[in-house]
């Protein structure tokens, strides 16, 4: 197509019908508050999921 102006069209049309039909994944992840001693060692919370990695955990 060498029309830019139809083109332009074309390509909008496409865009939204791609954005009708494109999924939503929501990323939402809760905050939780954790509180441990100062006893405790190897306290590791991921940055993605906010879970807590007990397999790291050890009494200092």
């Amino acid at each position: 197509m060498t029309d830019l102006d139809q083109a332009a069209k074309r390509w909008g049309a496409l865009d939204k019908k791609i954005g009708e039909k494109a999924l939503t994944v929501p990323l939402f992840h809760p905050v939780y508050k954790r509180l441990y001693g100062e006893d405790v060692k190897n306290v590791v919370i991921s940055d993605w999921t906010g879970v807590l990695d007990i397999s790291r955990v050890a009494v200092k």
